[in-house]
C-alpha cells in the first residue's frame, strides 16, 4: 500500500502521486500523532428557570438572543406541547427557557426586552390567560380558513348546479 506524507490517505499500489495535494507517495504509512487534542467543553452551572414564552417564534428569538450575547439557553415545551408540534406543526402550551444558573441575572436583562414571555414562575395566571387567547386566535384563524377554501368553493359547486339545471 502506498500513502500520502501530508494528507494521510492509504492509496492502492498502482498510485504513485496523492490525487489531492500531488505529494509523492511512500510505502511506509505516516505516523500517528503523539498527541491527540481533546475537545475542551466549557462546564455550566446547573440550568435555571429563565422564564416562558406563548409562542416558538418568541422562544426561538429569544434564545437567539440569548446564544449572541454568550449564554448557553435551552427551550422545552410545557405539557404535551412537544409532541403536538411535532404531529399538528404548532403548539399553544408555550416554551420554558432555561440558562446556567450563574448567567441568570444577565439573560433577565436581555429577556426584559420581550413582551410575550412571563418572567416570574408565579405569574402563570397570566400565562394561562395569553394561551388561551392565542388558542382561541389560532381557532378563529383555522375557521376562517377553512371557510375560504372548503366553504366558497362548495358554495361556487352549489350556484353553478343550480343555475345549470
Amino acid at each position: 500500500m502506498s500513502y500520502c506524507p501530508h494528507c494521510k490517505v492509504e492509496y492502492r499500489e498502482d498510485f504513485s502521486s496523492c490525487a489531492d495535494c500531488s505529494a509523492a507517495l511512500t510505502s511506509e504509512p505516516p505516523a500517528s500523532p503523539k498527541h491527540t487534542p481533546k475537545k475542551v467543553q466549557a462546564a455550566y452551572a446547573a440550568p435555571t428557570f429563565l422564564c416562558s414564552a406563548t409562542h416558538g417564534t418568541t422562544s426561538d428569538i429569544l434564545l437567539a438572543a440569548l446564544r449572541g450575547k454568550g449564554i448557553p439557553a435551552q427551550a422545552r415545551h410545557r405539557g404535551a406541547g412537544e409532541f403536538l408540534t411535532i404531529y399538528m406543526g404548532a403548539s399553544a402550551q408555550g416554551m420554558d427557557i432555561f440558562v446556567p444558573s450563574d448567567m441568570l441575572e444577565q439573560a433577565r436583562n436581555i429577556a426584559a426586552n420581550f413582551s410575550d414571555i412571563v418572567l416570574d414562575d408565579t405569574d402563570n395566571e397570566n400565562f394561562a390567560a395569553d394561551l388561551q387567547q392565542t388558542a382561541r386566535g389560532k381557532r378563529l384563524k383555522s375557521w376562517i380558513l377553512l371557510a375560504l377554501f372548503v366553504g366558497l368553493p362548495g358554495l361556487l359547486v352549489l350556484v353553478l348546479h343550480l343555475l345549470w339545471q
